[in-house]
């Protein structure tokens, strides 16, 4: 029964002489016949004898506040302030209930008087919703439809173009 080539991990730990007698002892028996496999624990062989011969240097003693300083001052951002809770998304939306039902109403009024209406009042969810639930559950189907279609077009317009981002953090102060 021939062993499935080891992974680099397996070599690495026969390398190190990690791991279980038994597992270092497979894959010594397959280096033995790969020659394919065998490559790589002698490429660690070399590299490890040529970090061998660098010499050891003892870091300067103050090199942590060294590196901390440069982390310090490269990372300094402004403070923003925290967002306080705000009741202007809420007028809003409550304005805009009206003209929503308004519309709704309007459409409601056109499609019930069209020729057509009294075929579709015999369709299940159009009898079951009444003609006002039913131009309501259309109105949003096309709105998400609409809103979805250029959702990616309008976030892409806003990434290339940075007078939108500044101009929408002037609307959100």
């Amino acid at each position: 029964m021939t062993m499935q080539h080891p992974n680099k991990n397996r070599l690495l730990e026969y390398f190190y002489k990690e791991g279980s007698a038994h597992e270092l002892q497979k894959t010594q028996e397959h280096l033995q016949s790969c020659p394919q496999c065998r490559e790589y624990p002698e490429v660690l062989k070399a590299t490890s004898a040529i970090l061998d011969q660098l010499p050891t240097v003892a870091p300067e003693k103050n090199i942590c506040d060294i590196i901390l300083q440069d982390i310090a001052v490269s990372s300094k951002q402004s403070v923003q302030k925290k967002r306080t809770f705000s009741v202007m998304p809420f007028f809003q939306i409550a304005l805009s209930i009206p003209f929503i039902l308004a519309i709704l109403y309007f459409i409601q009024n056109k499609l019930t008087g069209l020729s057509v209406w009294e075929s579709m009042e015999k369709i299940q969810i159009i009898n079951t919703l009444g003609s006002f639930g039913f131009v309501a559950v259309l109105f949003f189907l096309i709105g998400s439809f609409v809103t979805l279609s250029l959702a990616p077009v309008l976030l892409f317009d806003s990434e290339n173009k940075t007078y939108l981002r500044k101009s929408y953090k002037l609307l959100w102060r």
